[in-house]
């Protein structure tokens, strides 16, 4: 698992670097996306579930050509950390920014 997300971080700062991006760049509403200190501990299975699944939505948005590679590792990795809260039967909670969210990616989307 450890590898695997060093591969995904790996992945979005290549991804940054071709197109420039600044990593403070925030799009639309914080509120979707609050700032999470880097010491912040994991809340559990579920908040790991929680922000996959944000990354998820916000990657289906963006141009297929740039980020296949990237939707498919963040794909399994999410299904591996699903797996694992359905072993240690851990309940999967709401989003708190799902709604909200979805209709900021919606109204914005770039395809």
């Amino acid at each position: 698992v450890k590898l695997q997300a060093d591969t995904i971080i790996h992945r979005i700062k290549e991804h940054n670097e071709k197109l420039k991006l600044s990593p403070k760049i925030l799009i639309g509403d914080s509120e979707l996306y609050p700032e999470v200190p880097a010491d912040k501990p994991i809340q559990g299975l579920g908040s790991i579930v929680d922000t996959l699944t944000t990354f998820q939505k916000i990657l289906q948005t963006l141009p297929k050509g740039h980020v296949s590679q990237l939707h498919n590792d963040m794909s399994t990795l999410l299904e591996y950390f699903k797996d694992r809260m359905t072993f240690m039967r851990c309940t999967l909670k709401e989003p708190a920014n799902g709604k909200s969210l979805g209709a900021f990616l919606e109204d914005n989307a770039t395809h």
